[in-house]
């Protein structure tokens, strides 16, 4: 089975090569290889929805795929999505796009669930949000969750399936959570300028300025990432020769 993957950051972009049985770069923005009986070929598409969407656009254009899948990090909107744990969606809102609420593949997300179940892996099935900005406090959580009844948010899933949709192409997304409903993380969003380039200067500044916030956001990072890397691990190595036949 031929599977792209898209990585909106660098750092899900290394951790998911991480993961291939064979890795090969094709240059800083995307690598292929395999991972168990499936061909993989990894995307960088960059942070936030326009740089997601335009990228994943011309992607898609020159590849070829059975169906894509979209994976990563996301903040959770409930309790039950806490960090390590992976948030499946079933379908995706946008705060931003016209064309709303897009679905995933049912019979992927099945094949997925089962896989994340049983390498004992906790899954929270749901809706997710797609927003254009840093949600940092669990207010805004708790408002995001209320309004939208969403289980989960990130600030790309819903341009990524919007690319998928336009070629043709099935997908199916999950995510790791790296914060939970009832936390706080520092307020990145004046690291980062329109285009989403990250401004290191400032971005050591937030940290240094929340030290308490910041030592608890990078332990549930790191625990985020290593959860990351199992879950995309055992779903890239799954035999989804069953989703093909029905």
């Amino acid at each position: 089975m031929a599977i792209v993957v898209f990585a909106p950051t660098e750092i899900e972009f290394n951790s998911f090569r991480s993961v291939l049985d064979s890795c090969n770069y094709r240059s800083k923005t995307k690598a292929s290889g395999t991972c168990g009986s499936n061909r993989i070929d990894i995307c960088l598409t960059g942070m936030g929805p326009k740089n997601s969407l335009q990228n994943s656009r011309l992607f898609l254009r020159n590849q070829r795929a059975d169906f894509v899948l979209i994976s990563g990090l996301a903040a959770g909107l409930v309790k039950e999505c806490r960090v390590g744990s992976v948030a499946l969606y079933y379908e995706c809102l946008s705060l931003q796009a016209a064309s709303n609420c897009l679905k995933f593949d049912q019979g992927l997300g099945s094949l997925v669930k089962k896989a994340l179940t049983e390498a004992d892996i906790e899954v929270t099935e749901g809706r997710t949000v797609t927003v254009s900005k840093v949600v940092s406090t669990k207010e805004e959580k708790r408002e995001l969750a209320e309004n939208y009844q969403a289980i989960a948010l990130d600030m790309e899933t819903h341009s990524l399936a919007t690319a998928c949709f336009e070629e043709g192409l099935p997908c199916v997304a999950f995510r790791t959570i790296s914060d939970g409903s009832e936390t706080d993380i520092p307020d990145f969003g004046s690291a980062f300028d329109e285009q989403f380039n990250t401004n290191n200067a400032k971005l050591l500044l937030k940290l240094a300025a929340h030290p308490v916030l910041s030592t608890r956001f990078i332990i549930d990072l790191r625990k985020a990432l290593k959860a990351l890397r199992k879950s995309l691990r055992t779903v890239l190595q799954t035999d989804f020769s069953k989703w093909s036949l029905d």
